[in-house]
């Protein structure tokens, strides 16, 4: 990455040197993998509970770039997008949740 720098199209760049694979797919492989700054160990109680109290902040929509931030600003380690919303979705709270918004949902449809 030290060669393409911080240019805007440099996933764009990389993929003509990679013919099977678009900008897209290098971006998200570099931002959820090779990214020297991530942090690849298991989190730990305390960004398990700074991930749920602010997923469960807002009701309809969680704000996966705003956690990711907090939780780097708090713990000091870069995580995954990939790793924060598998913790998530993988949860009992998220799914009682998606249950809710589904009740909630529903119930406006029918008003």
């Amino acid at each position: 990455m030290k060669e393409w720098g911080h240019h805007h199209d440099r996933f764009a760049k990389i993929s003509k040197t990679m013919p099977n694979r678009t900008p897209k797919q290098i971006s998200d492989y570099w931002r959820n993998h090779l990214n020297p700054k991530l942090c690849h160990e298991p989190l730990s109680q305390d960004e398990k509970e700074f991930i749920i109290e602010q997923a469960q902040k807002y009701p309809l929509i969680i704000h996966w770039k705003f956690i990711i931030s907090g939780l780097e600003k708090k713990s000091g380690r870069l995580r995954s997008e990939n790793l924060i919303k598998n913790f998530w979705f993988s949860s009992p709270l998220a799914k009682e949740r998606k249950k809710e918004n589904y009740r909630i949902t529903i119930s406006s449809l029918l008003n």
